[in-house]
């Protein structure tokens, strides 16, 4: 099996390494959504994704698709495509660095 992240406590595959990223972004999204005082009916509204699949993604609840988070994202003004946000990922540096300065 190959590993992305291995020392000698912990070995990460890429699925688990993109569980982690899905759930630290989820938690950063929720966050923010309670920063502006939107509902998740406010966001199903305007991503079109039914609210029970909101509630579903907030509470970790199976793995939403990145499609749906990246929609989730955009609802609140926020590209979790571009360069910048993908480069504090890959790095680690702080995986949802541009959310949580907003949040904090």
């Amino acid at each position: 099996m190959d590993y992305i992240y291995e020392d000698e406590f912990m070995k990460l595959t890429i699925e688990e390494k993109m569980e982690i990223v899905r759930d630290m972004l989820v938690d950063a999204l929720l966050a923010y959504r309670k920063k502006l005082k939107m509902t998740q009916r406010d966001i199903a509204k305007a991503t079109g994704i039914p609210l029970w699949e909101i509630q579903r993604i907030e509470r970790k609840q199976g793995k939403a698709p990145f499609d749906q988070i990246i929609k989730y994202a955009e609802v609140m003004g926020i590209d979790i495509t571009s360069e910048n946000f993908y480069r504090g990922f890959i790095f680690g540096k702080c995986l949802a660095k541009n959310i949580l300065e907003k949040v904090l």
